[in-house]
């Protein structure tokens, strides 16, 4: 039987710190946007790319993406 890898969400650069103690990391088909403070990951958001599509329209109408 082969060698298991670590998933691609445990690999950079498929997780950032974006700030605020939020993170984000993706494995491929979602981005998972989630709360660590040192003790562990609190709050969790799965992001289909349909709601992301959501979000930066969500965006541009505030003026925040253009």
């Amino acid at each position: 039987m082969g060698q298991m890898s670590k998933p691609p969400a445990d690999d950079a650069p498929f997780r950032e710190y974006l700030g605020d103690s939020v993170y984000a990391r993706s494995d491929g088909s979602l981005i998972v946007l989630y709360t660590d403070n040192g003790l562990g990951p609190r709050e969790t958001i799965y992001l289909e790319p349909e709601v992301y599509a959501e979000l930066r329209a969500f965006a541009e109408k505030i003026g925040w993406d253009t």
